[in-house]
């Protein structure tokens, strides 16, 4: 058997890579600086490319079951509107971004 690979971060994009990795077989060593499971967001949303990988390794229903899917993001200075970014001409089934409460669908 050979070494673990060692993933640094325990973050969303962390975990991500330790899943694909042992989906593969690769024997995985997640470290993060936290000695414990933080009870903060470590993200504000879950990205295409992401979701992609997720569902791959059979697991993306989860993050749907409680994510929001935001078709478009805007981003504000006061309360003028700066730019509306959307995502669905994005080359992927999941062509939205999937958040927290903290992203308001659109």
């Amino acid at each position: 058997m050979s070494k673990p690979v060692l993933v640094i971060g325990a973050g969303p994009v962390g975990l991500t890579m330790a899943a694909e990795l042992a989906r593969y077989g690769t024997p995985v060593r997640v470290i993060d600086r936290l000695p414990a499971r933080t009870t903060q967001s470590r993200a504000l949303a879950v990205w295409p490319r992401t979701l992609e990988l997720l569902d791959a390794a059979g697991c993306a229903d989860a993050f749907m079951a409680t994510g929001l899917c935001a078709n478009a993001v805007s981003i504000h200075a006061g309360n003028r509107t700066l730019a509306r970014i959307p995502f669905g001409t994005i080359t992927s089934s999941f062509n939205y971004l999937l958040g927290s409460g903290l992203i308001a669908r659109t």
